[in-house]
């Protein structure tokens, strides 16, 4: 069995929505170069199964996408993908393809554009899914808004065919199966991690996942622990000076790791972290 169960790789950190929800990119705007990409993805391989290509910025904006991605799954990585689908029908054949196992849509980024804009891009992902729901069955399709701002659900309802109550989780859940392997998930906004923000009540209490199932390569190389580390703050070294696997058993990463282990986030930038706290126990 390999180390994560996944590793969010980050093709670019630009993206054309400014969404209130994401912290903003401080970082040197960038494309990762394809010829790093390839290299990275070579040792990602020894460490996972699959690869997320999610951080921060919109994956569908890089050009070389589909030269990247088709790299991967030559390697034989798992492909999942969450977009905001502003860029969703240039690349519709590439990804229903088959070659992706999983598409998660962020529906929440359509509180924040134009009207013409929203109804373009809800009617885009409701052409995508039609068309996967027949032509790749077996691709699982999330879509994703916070639990209080769901005003996209009656448009998917009536175009659908299904009634607006099997869109909604039951009672103790985030997510639930609408039909084939299309599912709908409502979870709640948090505070992203923020090492200028005073750690939380108890703030040093609790664990992660970051570091047991999965990490994160920003794309300028550099590793960190979760792909909340939108800023890499806490960046672990960069795959251009060291291999991961040397990142990964430096002596940051396994302080980071044991900790988790222990129900101790030894970060304060983990301290402060909201998503996290919903594995406190």
């Amino acid at each position: 069995m390999k180390k994560f169960r996944h590793i969010y790789f980050e093709l670019t950190n630009i993206c054309d929505r400014k969404c209130s929800f994401c912290p903003e990119v401080t970082r040197e705007r960038m494309f990762m170069p394809v010829e790093d990409a390839f290299s990275f993805l070579n040792q990602v391989a020894e460490f996972t199964e699959a690869v997320y290509w999610h951080l921060q910025g919109e994956p569908l904006l890089h050009p070389e996408f589909r030269t990247v991605t088709e790299y991967a799954h030559k390697l034989g990585l798992v492909l999942k993908l969450t977009t905001n689908a502003s860029r969703l029908k240039i690349w519709e054949n590439h990804l229903l393809s088959g070659i992706f196992s999983q598409i998660n849509f962020s529906l929440q980024s359509l509180n924040e554009v134009s009207v013409a804009e929203r109804e373009r891009v809800r009617k885009d992902i409701a052409d995508f899914t039609e068309n996967a729901l027949q032509k790749c069955p077996e691709l699982y399709i999330n879509f994703r808004w916070w639990q209080d701002l769901p005003p996209e659900l009656d448009y998917f309802a009536e175009r659908f065919g299904i009634p607006a109550e099997q869109w909604l989780p039951v009672s103790g859940r985030r997510n639930r199966r609408v039909t084939g392997r299309l599912y709908t998930n409502f979870d709640g906004q948090f505070d992203w991690p923020d090492p200028k923000v005073a750690p939380r009540e108890n703030g040093a209490s609790g664990g992660c996942y970051g570091l047991i199932d999965h990490c994160g390569i920003l794309c300028d190389g550099r590793v960190v622990p979760c792909c909340l580390d939108s800023h890499g703050t806490l960046a672990l070294g960069n795959l251009h000076e060291q291999t991961l696997k040397e990142i990964l058993e430096s002596p940051a990463a396994l302080k980071m790791e044991q900790g988790f282990r222990k129900n101790c986030r030894v970060m304060k930038q983990c301290q402060s972290c909201g998503y996290a706290s919903r594995f406190d126990r």
